[in-house]
């Protein structure tokens, strides 16, 4: 009995040393959200450890890529199951068009005032987490030891001198996709003439990068000396101490969004867009640009000067910058992937 008391007593003075609010939380509420998987998941989910703490949730992350978390979304609109979902522009495009996103409220997105312009959707039904460009990546040693000029114009791809050390992307990726459609001087109706026009390097490309980790291995391993690239990506190499400088070529460069959205009707929407908000204020930016690289869409906070250091257009560049309309890509892409797998093979 006396055990039993002791017992007892211990318990409850184990509660009464709780915080009140660890007593009235309960459980956090879980929020899923589709992911991108790996590093970049886990990049957003320390973006989001302030809000968890404040508002007791738990972000489950699901890896996954652009195209699935569209198909999943889109797929389960009846009865939605997950609260967030993490898109390229293409990708959201086609989710926003389907009626699958919850539009935002600016009651409850109270820094959607001060993103840049040019990262507020159409739709108003998307959070742009940040901004990355395609640009062309090559090996500065070697260049100088072959005695080659440094690259300026995504027509320099054709320079006969980089034949069979050049990578190139596939149409499938958006770094394939956004050198053609520079080379085609941003408009779409020319892509099937670009395409024609790239595959002429059939005999110096043994073939088209559809990830872009296959390209960047291939960097590394002095395969590729000049190769189209992602900025969010690059500084990974420069950190990694691989030769390598980022630049966008004088004609300017397709800008890309990293957008966060809320699922239309999820279980936990209100929370949902109070949390994509919070990706917008200034400290989850920071980490978002220091440690994902992406160029903040919040105009209040100042790009880095170690992003300026890794090739980062200025915002000048970025204001010039081409915006592809992603509901042509998504539904014209599988066509532009047969022209080029012909021209490649012939």
């Amino acid at each position: 009995m006396n055990t039993r008391r002791h017992l007892l007593a211990t318990c409850a003075a184990a509660l009464l040393a709780l915080p009140v609010s660890a007593l009235a939380q309960g459980a956090p509420t879980e929020l899923k959200v589709l992911g991108f998987g790996g590093k970049l998941d886990q990049i957003f989910q320390s973006a989001l450890v302030d809000f968890e703490t404040a508002r007791n949730v738990k972000f489950r992350f699901i890896p996954g890529s652009p195209p699935d978390n569209a198909a999943k979304v889109v797929a389960t609109m009846a009865k939605p199951e997950y609260d967030m979902v993490l898109f390229d522009n293409l990708y959201y495009s086609l989710a926003s068009a389907r009626g699958a996103l919850a539009k935002v409220d600016e009651k409850l997105a109270t820094n959607y005032k001060d993103l840049d312009p040019r990262a507020v959707p159409e739709a108003r039904d998307g959070y742009t987490v940040g901004f990355y460009f395609t640009g062309l990546m090559y090996n500065p040693a070697e260049f100088a030891k072959r005695k080659w000029n440094q690259p300026q114009s995504w027509n320099d791809i054709f320079r006969p001198e980089f034949c069979n050390v050049l990578g190139l992307g596939s149409v499938q990726g958006s770094f394939g996709l956004n050198t053609l459609v520079m080379l085609a001087g941003g408009d779409l109706n020319k892509m099937p003439q670009t395409i024609e026009r790239v595959g002429k390097l059939k005999n110096c490309v043994s073939t088209l990068e559809s990830n872009a980790a296959k390209l960047e291995e291939k960097t590394q391993t002095g395969d590729y000396l000049l190769s189209v690239a992602v900025s969010t990506r690059v500084p990974t190499l420069m950190k990694q101490g691989y030769p390598v400088k980022f630049l966008i070529p004088t004609e300017g460069t397709v800008i890309g969004y990293g957008t966060m959205a809320v699922v239309k009707g999820g279980p936990n929407e209100k929370i949902a867009h109070e949390a994509a908000n919070s990706l917008l204020g200034p400290k989850a930016q920071k980490i978002l640009m220091d440690e994902a690289f992406y160029m903040p869409s919040n105009k209040t906070v100042p790009l880095s000067k170690d992003l300026v250091a890794y090739g980062f257009p200025s915002p000048d560049v970025v204001a010039k910058s081409v915006t592809v309309k992603g509901s042509v890509v998504v539904e014209e892409r599988r066509n532009w992937k047969r022209m080029e797998d012909r021209v490649m093979a012939r």
